[in-house]
């Protein structure tokens, strides 16, 4: 996959890559800090942009392959492998304070201005589902404390070649948006919950909120996403 990466961004979107880089496993809105932003967006791509640059997920290259558009070989790995499956991190606050994520007191966040926008996200999707990406995950952090989580789905849902928009979330504050992301695009989603146990529950995520996530869970059984994990 590397040795296609430079060829990529040599084609005519307006990027301009020296040489290939390694390609990490996630996209992380929050690892795009404003070196980054320029790197993507600037003409310029440097190492810190190499972590907002990724797919996952394998498949053979002869199956399953999208019929209205092309496939680029920058997503075939040197094993012959096809990879069509995104994750993008729309943010690293999180509404939990995990015992095995982070300190209960939180994290240094990054700041606002040094994250990718709405229309970047956009943008850089787009570059990958015109490659030949047609499932798209989002992550966090918690992807439901974004503000402008309904509008990043209906945007990416209306690409062009994009089978499958899914967001993993720990359920706190999905029930009353489930209606609204349904509505603009949301396929299927995984709930995270470690435990049925109310109390262990409050231990581990030193949150109450036991509850929600049971509502979330029931809620999009009920309005029919699927898969829901």
């Amino acid at each position: 996959m590397r040795r296609h990466l430079s060829k990529f961004f040599h084609s005519p979107i307006g990027f301009n890559l020296s040489n290939s880089f390694p390609l990490n496993c996630d996209v992380g809105s929050y690892c795009a800090a404003s070196s980054t932003r320029q790197a993507l967006f600037g003409g310029h791509l440097n190492e810190y942009a190499t972590r907002a640059l990724a797919t996952s997920s394998f498949a053979s290259v002869s199956e399953d392959l999208p019929k209205d558009h092309s496939i680029s070989d920058m997503l075939v790995d040197s094993f012959g492998r096809l990879h069509t499956y995104l994750r993008i991190s729309l943010t690293e606050r999180c509404n939990l304070r995990c015992q095995y994520c982070m300190p209960a007191e939180g994290v240094e966040l990054t700041p606002s201005p040094q994250l990718l926008t709405g229309t970047e996200i956009l943008r850089l999707a787009n570059l990958f589902v015109s490659s030949g990406v047609t499932k798209i995950r989002l992550t966090g952090g918690e992807p439901t404390v974004r503000k402008d989580i309904e509008d990043i789905c209906l945007e990416l849902s209306n690409l062009k070649g994009l089978r499958t928009l899914s967001m993993t979330t720990n359920g706190i504050a999905l029930t009353r948006k489930l209606p609204k992301l349904k509505d603009c695009g949301l396929t299927s989603v995984n709930i995270s919950l470690d435990t049925l146990v109310p109390a262990k529950f409050e231990f581990l995520t030193r949150r109450k909120g036991h509850e929600k996530v049971m509502n979330s869970i029931n809620a999009a059984i009920d309005l029919g996403f699927n898969p829901v994990k």
